[in-house]
């Protein structure tokens, strides 16, 4: 059964899928109907599940669950997998490129190559405190308080080069 997301509690289960573009209002309408459909059918073995979802920067598409009220299975997660699959096919978009990072420059989101991050610290382009955003958030209390962190914070700091002493 379909909540509003603002109903949703903290602890639910998420999922987030990042677009390789900026989704158009013509998209997101496309998404939220075909979302909303999916939602209010989404069960795990024959029992509703409290799901909701939310469109954020006009790039993320996060699918929440609520265990509480019910955990999805298996077959009902790849179901979800199935409607976002859906969904890229219809606006032809790809939700499922993991070796892009999306960072928030002047309020905008820029998407990096993961391969490319080096060198664009190396170009002083990105820095240590250049804000990306969290899409490795578990639940959606984490997304609502952690969908950003700058990157000497996070898993990214890996990538700043290391200064050479002389």
């Amino acid at each position: 059964m379909y909540a509003p997301i603002q109903a949703m509690p903290n602890t639910s289960r998420i999922w987030i899928y990042q677009s390789n573009r900026e989704l158009k209002e013509g998209d997101e309408q496309f998404i939220i109907e075909t979302l909303k459909d999916f939602c209010s059918r989404w069960a795990a073995h024959g029992n509703d599940l409290q799901t909701s979802f939310d469109i954020a920067h006009h790039r993320f598409i996060i699918f929440a669950v609520n265990e509480q009220a019910g955990s999805p299975s298996g077959c009902s997660i790849d179901s979800s997998t199935h409607i976002i699959k859906k969904i890229e096919q219809g606006l032809n978009v790809d939700f499922f490129n993991r070796s892009e990072i999306a960072f928030l420059e002047d309020g905008l989101v820029q998407i990096y190559s993961l391969t490319n991050l080096k060198k664009l610290f190396e170009a002083r382009t990105l820095n240590e405190n250049s804000v990306a955003l969290n899409t490795l958030v578990a639940t959606l209390g984490e997304w609502r308080n952690q969908s950003t962190m700058k990157v000497k914070d996070g898993w990214l700091k890996r990538y700043i080069p290391k200064v050479q002493v002389a």
